[in-house]
């Protein structure tokens, strides 16, 4: 199907979600290909749409596989194994909810159900979502008409390892351990539409799943975009997080808005296949944030170190990182290396979840990375979670810590990614959290404490995952409130 056929075909599916009345529609044009735009002017925090998951599907095997959450404790699927959470086991066994409602596939999976080779296979979720992509083209052909149009760059994904692992770890199962009697092309058309456009979904312990969204998949991206999206149920709801003006793209990011240019221009490359000249790509500084530069510390000449920071900049057909103050200048190849090592040690310690170790990390490196590298954000968002989960050792000095961190967190998030976002949120709920429970005796106004709080609900309030503790820490702050 040509480029106008496509976009027909989505422009129906557009109004059958959202009316007729829809506050964005779909544009063409050689640059970005599909995209949304706005067809009126939107304010920030406006609903621009919202939109129901096509399909999704853990990430991993060992999810339930009716909400991606982790199944301790239940046997599986009455039908076919497959793991369930007890949530929905219980859902089932009960009646309240059907086994073929969590998962449309498991009449193929039941077969199979004494061998379940779903144990050994390597993408488990990646054949589940595909599986799904088949049964949608059967019982819902107007959504699946709208996915059938994406774009699933297997042309692009062809040149890499993908398409080999595609062949064994998705194919190969569907058509030997399912039986299904697909070709190679629609397979690998299916998987490719699913790799290309679906968004990552996290739940509440930290698994997450992936999700597809046949219309918002259509934003254009930019490195500071003009929107955030919100996940609960399986409904995504997109927001204005600048004033959006009519016919302005409609814009998301593909990447995290924490990476550094080096690190988001890579993986948009990779997976996107397109190199990013956003405004935010081409300024050394990254609007300000200074989320890439490194730590200057060269001698001078009275004995000291510089001080500087080393940032990225083009010197005729080389890019070398230069100090902003002494002028020293390293090769681009020997800050890439120096980032790849830092970034396995970090990946690392993430895994971990450990406080002192996160803590070590980061200060090992402050004398290598500048103060708001994203390696050093990184590190820091996950302290600022393991202090509001740490019950023992000095409770007052932790929360203290997770203010400190929150304050900076916001200042540096707010220059990338202004309005009202989903991470604007959540550091708003520990801030205001950890500065009532540090008891510090420079005590905030009331109104401060009340302000921020209703403002994190206000953002928060189409989130599943974070709603509740916005709730929570509004509880929180009524409940240190003097009695009216």
């Amino acid at each position: 199907m040509d480029q106008i056929g496509s976009v027909s075909v989505l422009d129906d599916y557009l109004h059958n979600i959202v009316g007729e009345e829809a506050h964005v529609r779909i544009a063409f044009d050689e640059c970005v290909g599909r995209h949304l735009v706005a067809t009126r002017d939107l304010a920030v925090g406006q609903v621009i749409a919202r939109e129901t998951q096509a399909i999704s599907a853990p990430q991993s095997g060992r999810l339930c596989v009716g909400c991606q959450r982790r199944p301790a404790g239940s046997e599986g699927c009455p039908r076919c194994g497959w793991p369930l959470c007890n949530i929905c086991a219980d859902k089932v066994e009960s009646g309240s909810l059907s086994s073929s409602w969590l998962h449309v596939e498991c009449e193929i999976l039941t077969p199979l159900r004494e061998k379940r080779p779903w144990q050994t296979w390597r993408a488990p979720g990646a054949v589940l979502g595909v599986l799904r992509c088949l049964l949608l083209r059967k019982e819902r052909p107007d959504v699946w008409a709208a996915v059938d149009c994406l774009q699933d760059n297997v042309t692009n994904l062809g040149r890499t390892p993908w398409l080999q692992g595609c062949l064994q770890n998705i194919i190969a199962p569907i058509q030997n351990d399912c039986g299904l009697n697909e070709s190679v092309r629609t397979l690998a058309h299916i998987a490719g539409v699913l790799d290309t456009n679906s968004f990552a979904v996290s739940a509440a312990d930290g698994m997450s799943a992936r999700a597809l969204y046949p219309l918002l998949c259509l934003m254009a991206h930019d490195c500071s975009p003009n929107t955030n999206r919100f996940f609960d149920s399986g409904v995504t709801t997109l927001i204005a997080t600048r004033p959006i003006a009519v016919g302005e793209r409609v814009l998301t990011s593909y990447t995290s808005l924490l990476w550094g240019t080096d690190a988001r221009r890579s993986h948009l490359a990779a997976t996107k296949f397109f190199h990013c000249t956003c405004r935010r790509c081409e300024q050394p500084s990254e609007l300000d944030a200074e989320v890439t530069s490194l730590a200057c510390h060269k001698d001078v000449d009275d004995g000291s170190v510089c001080g500087g920071r080393r940032s990225c900049r083009r010197v005729g057909d080389d890019e070398v990182w230069e100090c902003d103050r002494c002028g020293f200048r390293m090769p681009a190849a020997k800050v890439r290396t120096l980032h790849q090592m830092l970034a396995m040690t970090l990946g690392r310690t993430l895994e971990l979840r450990d406080v002192e170790k996160a803590e070590r990390w980061a200060e090992a490196h402050r004398e290598v990375l500048a103060e708001n590298h994203h390696f050093l954000l990184e590190a820091r968002l996950l302290l600022v979670d393991l202090y509001a989960e740490r019950k023992e050792g000095d409770v007052i000095e932790n929360n203290r810590k997770r203010r400190r961190l929150c304050e900076g967190l916001l200042d540096i998030t707010s220059r990338l990614d202004p309005g009202p976002t989903r991470m604007r949120g959540k550091l708003l709920c520990h801030l205001v959290e950890s500065t009532v429970l540090a008891g510090d005796p420079r005590q905030k106004p009331d109104s401060w404490y009340v302000a921020l709080a209703d403002e994190a609900v206000a953002i928060l309030r189409y989130d599943g995952l974070l709603r509740p503790l916005a709730e929570r820490v509004r509880e929180l702050v009524r409940a240190r409130m003097p009695a009216t």
